[in-house]
């Protein structure tokens, strides 16, 4: 079955790949079409939508797989007084929740939990389980969004996992501010409330991301329904 189903994905590819191929030739023939012409506006009308549909099946090339990511869900407090930990991310140009893709180079093996674990280590400072623990996976959520690295549609398949950092340590809302910046390892971290991540920005108005706002939804974190943008 396995094998039938992954002929049947390597066809489609193949079909594809073909499609772009016809779509790329009639995209060169028409540029030269006319080369001695003065004016470049009829050519252009010809061969703009050509280049337009080569871009997009670049992108639905490009999202039949996914981008596989853990995140940890790392909190203090309860109820109104919640606070989540966010990091900079200095490429999106703001706050996320910490985690990030899978990579098997770096010994992840293809697991989500050991990608959080290794995560944790590197953009936190800390080791598990000696300064914290990686508890329930929460939910595994699959989701189409932009790419702005990479300028494409892509899908994400996103794995959510509750995680205690320094279980010893009691902590409530208003030591978070402090405690966030003991977590340095180059990077700043910040707790925020779920009303700050609605809004997507801080109270301070530096931005948070909308997968951040969209993930915590989906896991029961915010009760309103909300539109990612």
């Amino acid at each position: 079955m396995a094998t039938m189903v992954q002929r049947q994905r390597g066809f489609a590819n193949l079909i594809e790949e073909i499609r772009i191929w016809l779509v790329r030739q009639m995209f060169h023939l028409l540029c030269q079409i006319n080369p001695k012409q003065t004016s470049e506006q009829p050519a252009r009308l010809m061969t703009e939508p050509y280049a337009q549909l080569e871009e997009m099946a670049k992108v639905r090339v490009l999202t039949r797989t996914s981008q596989r990511s853990a995140f940890a869900l790392i909190t203090v407090g309860d109820s109104d007084d919640r606070r989540y930990l966010l990091q900079w991310n200095a490429n999106w140009g703001m706050f996320n929740l910490i985690g990030g893709k899978v990579d098997n180079s770096r010994g992840d093996s293809n697991s989500f939990r050991r990608a959080i674990e290794r995560e944790l280590e590197e953009e936190l400072g800390i080791s598990c389980p000696e300064e914290c623990i990686v508890r329930q996976e929460l939910a595994q959520l699959q989701m189409k969004q932009f790419s702005r690295r990479e300028r494409i549609v892509k899908n994400y398949h996103f794995a959510i996992f509750e995680v205690d950092i320094f279980p010893k340590l009691s902590l409530n809302h208003k030591q978070s501010k402090f405690f966030a910046r003991w977590l340095s390892t180059g990077r700043e971290n910040v707790f925020v409330t779920r009303q700050e991540i609605e809004n997507l920005h801080t109270r301070s108005g530096r931005l948070i991301s909308a997968t951040t706002r969209s993930i915590l939804h989906e896991i029961g974190e915010l009760a309103t329904p909300l539109h990612i943008s």
